[in-house]
């Protein structure tokens, strides 16, 4: 049967038209060539509506990527910094840590890996019942659990340099916001959040002085020892969550040392330790990352964990992150992020 709607899908009014002239033996090999590129662009965003960095964005990005500081350059050595515990974010540190929202409320953090993209859990833009979901995985009918995506437009992404001060309620977020033109997720398993990881395509790019992205590592990058994780999450046990500089009690953004503890190849999910603080709530889709010897930082994990308590006296806490070498191509597919053949750092 002859599809009338696909077609109007794939193809222009004129383009019946064009099928049936006869081209020349090399003309009709560039038109398949071609058609070809049409189609593939078309499988890898449907619609032509995803914005996929060019060859040229992504080696831009690759040079330009992974700074600590918004505004100064790599540092050209280690940069120390605080141990198990957790610390409040200073100026301008770690930018390209993003903060989700939705009806003006945070409720999960990201990462921003491209002028336009942001990466984060999947349950982070999946709406489900968590009791219904927790009682149908306990009962093994994961098949039975609905959920659904939100709209783009409902989230906005606050993403930069400047702090995001929380100690009054409601937080002050005077970062950047952007809000969202197109979710992408994997197929996520809601029981044991196997490829929890979702992509956040921008209506704009993000500007330089608002914020750089993070590197990306490569699929045979080995974790440290200690890895950092950064984010906006808030205990719910306790209003507040970490100490600042001052030695005062404080809200917002954080960074906390993880101790790296296994890889779960069938999960693809890396497991770190933490010692009676850990990630929080509003952490997940947050980047887990590392340095390496010129100082820039590298995704290594997205924090999958969906942790009440992040605070347990003497007690160790295992956190959960989808291990981003993992899904080095699929990021790649949607959003033309993807590997360099050589290093531009």
């Amino acid at each position: 049967m002859h599809n009338k709607g696909f077609e109007r899908t794939f193809w222009p009014c004129k383009t019946p038209v064009l099928l049936n002239r006869r081209l020349a033996p090399d003309r009709q090999t560039n038109f398949k060539v071609m058609l070809a590129l049409f189609l593939l662009l078309f499988l890898i965003c449907p619609h032509l509506q995803c914005r996929r960095l060019t060859t040229e964005e992504n080696e831009l990005n690759s040079i330009k990527c992974g700074v600590h500081f918004l505004g100064q350059p790599v540092q050209g050595n280690r940069l120390v910094k605080k141990s198990y515990g957790g610390r409040e974010f200073e100026e301008n540190e770690y930018p390209w840590t993003a903060v989700l929202l939705k009806n003006g409320q945070a409720y999960c953090s990201g990462v921003q890996i491209s002028p336009r993209h942001i990466l984060t859990a999947a349950h982070c833009v999946l709406a489900f019942d968590e009791i219904e979901r927790m009682e149908l995985c306990r009962m093994n009918q994961s098949q039975s659990i609905v959920s659904y995506m939100d709209m783009p437009e409902n989230i906005l992404v606050a993403i930069g340099g400047e702090k995001v001060n929380c100690n009054s309620f409601p937080c002050q977020y005077n970062k950047n916001l952007y809000r969202a033109k197109k979710i992408t997720t994997k197929e996520m398993s809601m029981c044991d959040l196997k490829e929890d990881l979702a992509l956040i395509e921008l209506s704009q790019n993000i500007l330089e002085n608002d914020s750089t992205a993070i590197c990306m590592p490569k699929d045979d990058l080995q974790p440290d020892r200690v890895l950092y994780a950064s984010g906006i999450g808030i205990d719910p046990s306790s209003p507040i969550t970490f100490e600042n500089q001052n030695g005062e009690q404080a809200h917002g953004q954080q960074v906390v040392a993880l101790r790296y503890h296994a890889v779960d190849q069938l999960l693809h999910q890396i497991e770190t330790v933490t010692f009676a603080k850990g990630t929080c709530s509003g952490d997940s889709g947050g980047p887990l990352f590392q340095v390496n010897e010129e100082g820039r930082h590298i995704l290594v994990g997205i924090n999958s964990s969906k942790v009440r308590n992040c605070k347990q006296h003497n007690e160790n806490m295992i956190n959960y992150f989808t291990d981003v070498r993992a899904n080095l191509d699929w990021i790649c597919k949607y959003s033309g992020v993807c590997p360099l053949e050589e290093e531009l750092w």
